[in-house]
């Protein structure tokens, strides 16, 4: 990281350092609290309690990483001169991402609820879940188009930019906040609160702010992505 961003020309480090910067920071920041909060649940991995609390920490350790993936795809735009290759790669790994953890975000949601209530149907459930799932989807897609065309107009401004990268930075760790929160409320149940099973509602709740929130930090994350138009013209003559 270092070495790329000193190799950058002095105006792209102007402009883009203090992205990558802020969302790296963001990335490790979250990465750190959720890997102390995994090995403090180290000892009950197979409980009720280590279960719920695993089922934020996940989402919030997938959070962390596709802000790290979108702070690279910063990091490599002003030295991407082989015809937006790189960023490219970036940007279709980081779509790959997305729709890889919210098909997991999914399908933990459904196990947990499934798992904690076992005696109840929930196929209704997990079809509204996989609606949600699919219209979070849709609007990856359309939020992608609304900022290519908006990163190709005259209007766009690097405020637009540092705009997205600030909400995608804030919300990571908001998310991280609400997952830490969510953990240290549930380590402070008692065991015996956990069987022979939680609250209906404790477990609702649960399954559907792990799937909702996360999503909405990948959506905004779409709009933080670099793109070869983000480039400014001085960079643009600074890096040629």
């Amino acid at each position: 990281m270092i070495f790329i961003l000193s190799a950058a020309p002095e105006k792209a480090r102007t402009e883009y350092g203090g992205y990558v910067l802020k969302l790296l920071l963001a990335s490790f920041f979250s990465l750190v609290v959720t890997s102390y909060l995994f090995s403090v649940l180290s000892g009950e991995l197979v409980c009720a309690r280590a279960v719920t609390a695993h089922e934020f920490l996940g989402s919030a350790m997938a959070t962390a990483v596709v802000t790290m993936i979108v702070a690279l795809s910063w990091m490599v735009l002003p030295h991407d001169s082989q015809g937006d290759t790189v960023v490219k790669f970036l940007r279709s790994l980081i779509y790959f991402s997305l729709f890889l953890i919210a098909g997991m975000l999914l399908l933990s949601s459904i196990a947990y609820v499934n798992g904690m209530d076992p005696q109840d149907d929930h196929d209704t459930l997990a079809g509204l879940m996989a609606l949600f799932t699919l219209s979070g989807f849709i609007a990856f897609v359309w939020i992608s188009r609304v900022y290519r065309k908006r990163a190709t107009s005259e209007a766009t401004s690097p405020w637009n930019h540092r705009r997205s990268v600030n909400w995608l930075a804030w919300g990571a760790l908001a998310y991280l906040a609400v997952a830490s929160s969510a953990t240290a409320i549930t380590l402070s149940f008692p065991p015996a609160y956990w069987k022979p099973e939680p609250a209906d509602s404790v477990v609702y709740t649960v399954g559907w702010l792990a799937l909702v929130l996360p999503m909405i930090v990948l959506g905004i994350s779409v709009g933080a992505i670099a793109r070869q138009s983000s480039l400014t013209p001085n960079t643009k003559a600074s890096r040629n």
